[in-house]
């Protein structure tokens, strides 16, 4: 009696064993599940952010790269660089004043809605920079650039950071 009592305590500790391990493979399945969810809306969120940006911010760096391309390209005359020069200082002093404020509609969690307001706080300045830099007696850039890639480095590091290729911003605006 005492040999079957201790064989079925042992089948019974064996299937309670067995029952409680399957229980934890499905809490750690739901799991990973969950954050394999998570992570992917934060790559969509920041998709839609860089959408909403792009359609925000294109026709003033369309305006800016079509004066850097008139003043590299010496067939074109003082007249056509001077109105695309214009231009360029509108579109810059209309892009700064855009962002200026500018809120995320996207659903992003903060750490990346920060990280994404920051970019576009960094984007804002390249813009003033690059008013600055148009207004003066001879058109300078350089710090406008600086800016930019500032800019870049920080969209970079965000997309990164969540397992996505980061865009090309310049070709993105263009």
């Amino acid at each position: 009696m005492k040999k079957f009592l201790f064989a079925f305590s042992l089948v019974t500790l064996l299937i309670i064993t067995a029952c409680s391990s399957d229980e934890n493979e499905d809490a750690t399945t739901e799991t990973q599940e969950e954050q394999t969810t998570d992570e992917q809306s934060v790559q969509v969120g920041l998709l839609d952010a860089q959408a909403e940006l792009t359609s925000d911010v294109a026709p003033y760096q369309q305006q800016i790269n079509a004066y850097q391309a008139a003043a590299a390209d010496e067939e074109v005359d003082e007249a056509t660089v001077q109105s695309a020069l214009d231009e360029a200082k509108t579109a810059a002093e209309e892009a700064s004043s855009t962002l200026e404020g500018y809120s995320l509609e996207t659903e992003l969690p903060e750490e990346q809605k920060t990280q994404y307001e920051e970019a576009i706080d960094t984007l804002q300045s390249y813009y003033q920079e690059v008013q600055t830099g148009l207004d003066a007696d001879e058109v300078d850039l350089t710090t406008a650039q600086a800016a930019w890639d500032d800019f870049q480095a920080e969209i970079t590091s965000l997309y990164e950071a969540n397992d996505l290729i980061a865009p090309d911003m310049a070709s993105a605006l263009s």
